[in-house]
This record gives structure tokens, sequence and C-alpha cells, in this order.
């Protein structure tokens, strides 16, 4: 993140006026448009496949 210094120092400082949050830098990565319901089982299913792979377990 290219303002992560600037953000650092507006959280050291107490400045909640100069607090941002990154928006719209992942656009770009966007290659189709699902349901969040779609997204949240996808999350889990890559989840699962990762535990299983780094465990040797099947779920």
């Amino acid at each position: 993140l290219l303002s992560a210094d600037y953000l650092q120092g507006a959280n050291d400082n107490r400045r909640a006026d100069l607090m941002t949050e990154a928006a719209g830098q992942g656009v770009g990565f966007v290659t189709e448009i699902k349901p969040a319901r779609q997204i949240v089982f996808d999350m889990v299913e890559e989840a699962l496949a990762t535990l299983e792979a780094l465990t040797g377990e099947a779920g």
C-alpha cells in the first residue's frame, strides 16, 4: 500500500479525519460478478481444501 506511512502517522497521532480505507484498488482483478452467497461458499470451500492439504485429512 503506497500510503502505509501516511496512515500510520495519522493513526499514531489519533487523526481520525485523516484515516482512509483503500477502495477500488483491486477492481481490476474482478473478472466476474457473483452473488455474495456464492463468494462465501467459494471461500469456505477454498479454506477447507487448504486445511485438508495442510493436515492431510479429508473433511
